[in-house]
């Protein structure tokens, strides 16, 4: 009897140029843990990187300047910040 898997759910493997640098930079810096979340939820999870700094949670958008939006980036702009660069990141912490 052949045995069935349990499907997977599928992610996004489509990262901005720029992220693995900012994740990189991000982690260098003391106090700052980041993890990159851009593969969970295959689109459906708003935001990139999760960010711990001082006990305060952040998610953050990554785009590269020339980066378009999706809908769901649109409409959680405002809970979830755009970022193009590691210094905006630090404008938030």
């Amino acid at each position: 009897m052949k045995m069935l898997r349990p499907s997977r759910p599928r992610y996004s493997s489509r990262r901005d140029a720029n992220q693995a640098q900012i994740v990189s930079e991000l982690r260098q810096i003391p106090g700052i843990k980041v993890w990159d979340i851009a593969m969970l939820g295959d689109g459906t999870v708003p935001g990139d990187i999760l960010v711990n700094y001082r006990g305060k949670w952040f998610v953050f958008e990554v785009k590269t300047e020339e980066g378009r939006l999706t809908q769901m980036q649109v409409e959680n702009r405002d809970i979830v910040p755009v970022v193009r660069t590691t210094a905006d990141i630090l404008l938030y912490l």
